[in-house]
């Protein structure tokens, strides 16, 4: 209702420049996406843009948001390695070499809390049970079991990635597969939490509070009331930058304000 005409089409047209972009090779190309992968990044990226539209233009694009929310859920999650991968090949079939043995926890707890979101909007409790499933198996593969936190990223059966998976880059600062990113463990304190109420998941609410103690610990700042960019393994804070180029308040800001809403409609 607060949007007229104008903005309407506007925000049309930059939904439908979105949509066409992420299936132009060139443009993956520039992203580093391999020519004979897909990502998961873009499908579950699109998947929300695709589930936001409603608001606007109801069904619309109802497609675009059934192919986005089935590839990220029973595509990118294969249940025969009962493995959320972050590349697949074009056929949706695992490729188990390079970028296709890795695991990104924090894109995979992203996207789950856009499936479940997705599942309240279309009344579909299937989408929310198979986001638990897909939960578990970032917590087998992604959790750090002794310090607690997720992982930057994994490999699917070593858990050491590849060497020249060891290390990438943040800004220019070098970050390690086992560090622990700000934006991740924000997405993780969501998911977890709104899986635990959704989804009747005691064990969610269990790591749910540990993660919460974890980034309460390392990762808040407490004189400024922001978070550190990066930590070690153990927690030992390694980048305590609170913005760059690729760090806003955007992932914690979301994921707090989306904690308190989905517990105040709890308690309701």
């Amino acid at each position: 209702e607060a949007f007229g005409s104008d903005e309407k089409e506007l925000a049309q047209q930059l939904t439908e420049a979105l949509f066409s972009h992420v299936q132009d090779p060139k443009i993956k190309e520039n992203e580093g996406i391999p020519a004979h992968l897909q990502k998961h990044a873009l499908c579950f990226m699109t998947l929300i843009v695709a589930m936001e539209s409603k608001a606007l233009f109801g069904k619309t694009y109802q497609s675009v948001l059934d192919d986005c929310l089935y590839k990220s859920l029973y595509v990118f999650a294969n249940d025969e390695l009962q493995a959320p991968f972050e590349y697949v090949g074009k056929d949706g079939k695992p490729v188990l070499q390079g970028e296709g043995r890795l695991i990104d926890p924090g894109h995979t707890l992203e996207s789950l809390w856009f499936a479940m979101h997705t599942g309240q909007q279309e009344n579909n409790d299937a989408y929310k049970k198979r986001a638990k499933t897909i939960l578990n198996w970032v917590l087998r593969l992604g959790w750090d079991p002794v310090y607690g936190g997720f992982y930057q990223y994994v490999d699917v059966q070593k858990g050491v990635p590849e060497d020249r998976f060891l290390y990438n880059s943040y800004d220019g600062f070098p970050v390690a597969w086992d560090d622990k990113i700000w934006w991740v463990q924000a997405e993780g304190l969501y998911t977890l939490l709104l899986s635990s109420l959704l989804n009747g998941e005691e064990n969610h609410f269990s790591y749910f509070l540990r993660l919460h103690d974890f980034t309460q610990k390392f990762f808040m700042d407490k004189t400024v009331g922001e978070w550190n960019s990066i930590c070690q393994r153990n927690g030992t804070v390694k980048d305590g930058r609170k913005g760059f180029a690729l760090k806003g308040p955007y992932h914690v800001m979301r994921a707090y304000v989306q904690m308190v809403q989905v517990l105040e409609k709890a308690l309701e």
